[in-house]
């Protein structure tokens, strides 16, 4: 091993040369005709060898792999953290929405929405509030914006067609807890 913690592997070992000593490349393990560095080894005067990589450029590309390999973890480990948690974000916005629809439909069965219901409908003299021919036996809401408190004039009698007319052209309730 040396100083830079590096295993013996396969290396091109280059000749020595002018300068001095010839630097050991490591070889690329997907394509074994180029060095780490990116050089071509035909262009490289030298053998096959093994021993430790000398060659700057080589240990900087080995450097950066390692470093890319453990990015890709921690990014991979934060991935899996951040699926957790909207799993449990989602977890929690579906118990709301049961909770609120549970209690709005405990709402639609009360005494308190059956006389609601009853003074909307003795205003439209029983009569759809929509088409005006048929009998009135639903309540469509203009607005969800006062669930549970909703005055009387955002309340409107209609017949079973109307309300399904009206039911599919405009948004739903919401589906938070916080009314």
């Amino acid at each position: 091993m040396t100083d830079d913690n590096q295993d013996v592997q396969e290396v091109w070992q280059a000749d020595a040369h002018r300068w001095g000593e010839g630097k050991a490349h490591g070889l690329n393990p997907d394509d074994p005709t180029k060095t780490l560095c990116k050089k071509d080894i035909s262009t490289i005067a030298g053998k096959p060898s093994h021993g430790w990589v000398t060659c700057g450029a080589c240990k900087a590309s080995v450097k950066a792999e390692a470093n890319r390999q453990v990015r890709m973890e921690e990014w991979e480990q934060r991935k899996a953290e951040l699926e957790v948690q909207r799993a449990e974000a989602q977890a929690l916005r579906d118990a709301e929405s049961a909770a609120w629809w549970t209690r709005f439909h405990d709402y639609q069965r009360s005494d308190a929405w059956k006389a609601k219901a009853a003074v909307v409908v003795h205003r439209a003299n029983g009569i759809c509030e929509a088409c005006g021919v048929q009998r009135a036996t639903r309540i469509y809401r203009r607005s969800w914006a006062h669930v549970f408190h909703e005055p009387l004039f955002e309340l409107v009698a209609v017949c079973a067609a109307c309300f399904t007319d009206l039911q599919d052209s405009t948004p739903h309730a919401p589906r938070n807890s916080d009314q």
